[in-house]
Protein backbone atom coordinates (compact mmCIF):
# COMPACT_ATOMS: atom_id res chain seq x y z
CA UNK A 1 0.00 0.00 0.00
CA UNK A 2 1.14 3.50 -0.97
CA UNK A 3 0.45 6.41 1.65
CA UNK A 4 -1.68 9.03 -0.24
CA UNK A 5 -3.15 12.75 1.35
CA UNK A 6 -2.29 14.18 4.20
CA UNK A 7 0.36 11.63 5.25
CA UNK A 8 2.69 11.32 2.31
CA UNK A 9 6.40 12.23 2.85
CA UNK A 10 8.86 11.71 5.45
CA UNK A 11 8.49 10.85 8.76
CA UNK A 12 8.96 14.69 10.61
CA UNK A 13 7.55 16.22 7.55
CA UNK A 14 4.32 14.46 7.45
CA UNK A 15 0.92 16.31 7.90
CA UNK A 16 -0.84 19.36 6.74
CA UNK A 17 2.25 22.08 6.18
CA UNK A 18 1.93 25.00 8.85
CA UNK A 19 4.60 27.64 9.95
CA UNK A 20 5.41 27.57 13.25
CA UNK A 21 4.84 30.45 15.36
CA UNK A 22 7.48 32.45 18.05
CA UNK A 23 7.01 30.91 21.37
CA UNK A 24 6.47 33.36 23.99
CA UNK A 25 8.73 32.83 27.17
CA UNK A 26 7.74 32.98 30.61
CA UNK A 27 8.32 36.23 32.38
CA UNK A 28 10.99 35.60 35.39
CA UNK A 29 9.78 36.19 38.62
CA UNK A 30 12.30 39.62 40.04
CA UNK A 31 12.28 41.15 43.69
CA UNK A 32 9.77 44.09 42.30
CA UNK A 33 7.00 41.89 41.07
CA UNK A 34 7.06 40.35 44.65
CA UNK A 35 7.22 44.34 45.98
CA UNK A 36 3.87 45.35 43.64
CA UNK A 37 2.50 42.11 44.40
CA UNK A 38 2.62 42.30 47.80
CA UNK A 39 1.43 45.96 47.50
CA UNK A 40 -1.35 45.51 45.62
CA UNK A 41 -2.40 42.25 48.10
CA UNK A 42 -2.15 45.20 51.07
CA UNK A 43 -4.01 48.16 49.34
CA UNK A 44 -7.09 45.42 47.77
CA UNK A 45 -6.91 42.91 50.24
CA UNK A 46 -8.43 39.15 49.50
CA UNK A 47 -11.45 37.88 46.50
CA UNK A 48 -14.52 36.69 48.08
CA UNK A 49 -13.59 33.39 47.55
CA UNK A 50 -10.39 33.44 48.60
CA UNK A 51 -11.67 34.28 51.94
CA UNK A 52 -14.54 31.76 52.22
CA UNK A 53 -11.01 29.18 51.19
CA UNK A 54 -10.05 30.50 54.45
CA UNK A 55 -12.51 29.35 56.32
CA UNK A 56 -13.19 25.88 54.23
CA UNK A 57 -9.11 25.39 54.99
CA UNK A 58 -10.29 25.63 58.68
CA UNK A 59 -13.33 23.16 58.35
CA UNK A 60 -11.52 20.51 56.23
CA UNK A 61 -8.79 21.17 53.78
CA UNK A 62 -10.56 18.73 51.33
CA UNK A 63 -13.43 20.67 50.90
CA UNK A 64 -11.29 23.65 50.52
CA UNK A 65 -9.59 22.20 47.23
CA UNK A 66 -12.97 20.92 45.98
CA UNK A 67 -14.12 24.23 46.35
CA UNK A 68 -10.86 25.94 44.87
CA UNK A 69 -10.65 22.96 41.44
CA UNK A 70 -14.34 24.23 40.85
CA UNK A 71 -13.73 28.10 40.90
CA UNK A 72 -10.37 27.63 39.24
CA UNK A 73 -10.73 24.97 36.69
CA UNK A 74 -8.32 22.82 37.14
CA UNK A 75 -6.80 20.64 40.16
CA UNK A 76 -3.41 21.96 39.71
CA UNK A 77 -4.49 25.56 39.97
CA UNK A 78 -6.51 24.79 43.09
CA UNK A 79 -3.85 23.29 45.03
CA UNK A 80 -1.20 26.01 44.04
CA UNK A 81 -3.81 29.00 45.18
CA UNK A 82 -4.37 26.48 48.12
CA UNK A 83 -0.70 26.99 49.48
CA UNK A 84 -0.64 30.16 48.18
CA UNK A 85 -4.17 31.37 50.69
CA UNK A 86 -2.22 29.10 53.58
CA UNK A 87 0.81 31.10 53.07
CA UNK A 88 -1.56 34.64 53.00
CA UNK A 89 -3.28 33.34 55.96
CA UNK A 90 -0.10 32.44 57.89
CA UNK A 91 1.87 36.32 56.75
CA UNK A 92 -1.75 38.02 58.28
CA UNK A 93 -1.36 35.97 61.65
CA UNK A 94 2.65 37.27 62.08
CA UNK A 95 1.33 40.62 61.06
CA UNK A 96 -1.19 40.81 63.50
CA UNK A 97 0.95 39.03 66.22
CA UNK A 98 3.69 41.60 64.93
CA UNK A 99 1.24 44.84 65.70
CA UNK A 100 0.18 43.29 69.08
CA UNK A 101 4.20 43.16 70.35
CA UNK A 102 4.71 46.15 69.03
CA UNK A 103 1.65 47.85 71.35
CA UNK A 104 2.49 45.93 73.86
CA UNK A 105 5.92 47.09 74.22
CA UNK A 106 4.29 50.85 73.36
CA UNK A 107 2.10 50.15 76.69
CA UNK A 108 4.90 49.11 78.27
CA UNK A 109 6.95 51.99 77.78
CA UNK A 110 4.42 55.02 78.61
CA UNK A 111 3.70 53.00 81.66
CA UNK A 112 7.57 53.14 82.38
CA UNK A 113 7.50 57.21 81.71
CA UNK A 114 4.30 57.96 83.58
CA UNK A 115 5.64 56.46 87.08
Amino acid sequence: MVATGISVGRLGKRGFPTTKRPKVQKTKKTSKHRVVKDIVEEAIGIAPYEARLIDLIEMSEKRALRFAKKRLGSLTRAKKKLRAVEDLKRRIKRRQQDRLNEQQKLQGATTTTQK
